[in-house]
């Protein structure tokens, strides 16, 4: 820039020259004072400053947080993750399970339902305890897989002498192995209460209803009972029989007042 009485000659690298008259000159340098005193301008520097923090600020926030996440977050840990898949699918099938066998749509004899009832507990006491196998070597495997890779990835052998930061970095490890455990006995605990709840519940809806008789039916003999049933037939003809009862429960008294 070149100052003259006449104006401003501005000469640039290129070789070109641009000439400003000093009264323009003079009036374009007021203008530019007050716009400065405007206050969008005369704060831009600070709020440019402030905005350009902030941001970095927020950006360094989220990709802490982010790795927080891949690092703890079951779910980002494949072996970790394809175990927790594993043992919920586990807890889905054991779900599907009941306690005490109510759908018969027969009525069962005391007897005959007394039967039936072991069954089912002998037959679910071998599922729930496949159950817990499978679960156990699940989970054993996930954190087997996880300590074979620390050790991997920091090199350490049986006959190693771990530094003080090698024994801090395996204590984290299983921290988060615990962590993992606790998980995994809240979800087969919430599995086991959702399962006797959703027996019980079957239970007592299998006996709510209009159906229950009052008093109990007495039939002196076979005749009479295929009778009854026949003319309880006959009363709903296009209409939903009656539920049956859950079970029967036959009594036989002799002249002598013996009840078997």
């Amino acid at each position: 820039y070149t100052l003259s009485r006449a104006g401003i000659t501005h000469f640039t690298k290129d070789g070109t020259t641009e000439f400003t008259p000093l009264d323009q000159w003079e009036r374009e340098f007021q203008l530019f004072g007050k716009m400065r005193q405007i206050n969008f301008f005369k704060s831009y520097r600070m709020w440019k400053t402030f905005s350009v923090w902030k941001k970095n600020i927020k950006n360094a926030s989220l990709a802490s947080a982010r790795e927080a996440l891949v690092k703890n977050l079951f779910i980002f840990i494949p072996s970790l993750r394809d175990a927790l898949m594993t043992i919920k699918s586990l807890c889905v099938s054991v779900t599907n399970l009941r306690l005490i066998d109510v759908a018969s749509k027969e009525t069962l004899k005391l007897d005959s339902f007394i039967k039936s009832q072991h069954a089912l507990q002998e037959s679910l006491t071998t599922e729930l305890s496949s159950f817990s196998v499978n679960i156990h070597n699940t989970v054993r495997g996930a954190c087997d897989e996880i300590v074979d890779e620390f050790l991997k990835s920091n090199n350490i052998v049986a006959d190693h002498r771990m530094t003080f930061m090698e024994r801090a970095s395996l204590r984290s490890e299983c921290r988060k192995l615990t962590k993992f455990l606790k998980l995994t006995d809240f979800l087969v605990v919430d599995t086991l209460h959702d399962m006797a709840l959703e027996s019980v519940s079957s239970a007592v809806a299998s006996m709510k209803g209009d159906w229950l008789p009052e008093d109990p039916t007495i039939w002196y003999d076979e005749k009479s009972r295929i009778a009854d049933k026949a003319q309880l037939e006959q009363d709903f003809v296009g209409k939903e029989i009656p539920k049956p009862c859950l079970f029967s429960l036959e009594v036989s008294m002799s002249n002598d007042g013996v009840v078997t």
